[in-house]
């Protein structure tokens, strides 16, 4: 069985990390019952039945609850990363290897990247803490609203080119106060214009 792999860029909280898409030819397509059960769960997103008609498997973005269905925010920071990471080898735990396999997952937030199958999707399903299913989409940056917010058109039509000048924009994108964040940032500048 030949399989293609591609790459696609997906954002996450200002910071680009690369995964990629299974896209294997189907063996079998979704059965009317696993579609149905799939569609009536209401956690699953209505794309990822359509993918699987055509593959055996697709790449997921698996959204979890903690113990007593808390979200991390709700988690002081200093335990978060061990709620967070117990909650997930609990549900990893208790679906089949050969149904779900992991791609990525986060130290400071309630989701995992995973490469599914239809009876993987089944498997989720069974667990609780299991909020929504999402295709890992491909993300594509624009700087049509960034180089206004940056008053670049104003500094081009006073004719400055940036010529002969090194310069590096970091925009993270972040909500600095956010919990996640909270034991994360060491440090931060903000040199942005008046």
């Amino acid at each position: 069985m030949k399989r293609s792999i591609e790459i696609s860029p997906y954002a996450l909280v200002g910071c680009a990390v690369l995964t990629a898409t299974i896209a294997a030819p189907a063996v079998a397509g979704v059965s009317s019952a696993a579609r149905s059960r799939i569609v009536s769960s209401r956690r699953v997103d209505k794309d990822i039945v359509d993918v699987l008609e055509s593959h055996d498997a697709i790449t997921v973005i698996a959204h979890f609850t903690l113990p007593n269905g808390m979200r991390s925010a709700d988690v002081a920071p200093g335990s978060r990363e061990r709620a967070i990471a117990g909650a997930r080898d609990a549900i990893l735990a208790k679906v089949p290897a050969s149904q779900v396999a992991v791609r990525h997952t986060y130290r400071s937030l309630d989701l995992m990247v995973l490469d599914v199958t239809t009876d993987g999707i089944l498997a989720l399903l069974d667990r609780d803490e299991i909020l929504h299913i999402e295709p890992d989409r491909a993300a594509h940056a624009s700087s049509d609203q960034a180089l206004p917010l940056m008053r670049i058109p104003e500094v081009q039509a006073l004719g400055w080119t940036g010529a002969g000048i090194r310069v590096a924009v970091l925009d993270t994108g972040i909500d600095a106060g956010h919990p996640d964040l909270s034991n994360d940032i060491v440090d931060q500048a903000s040199a942005s214009m008046p």
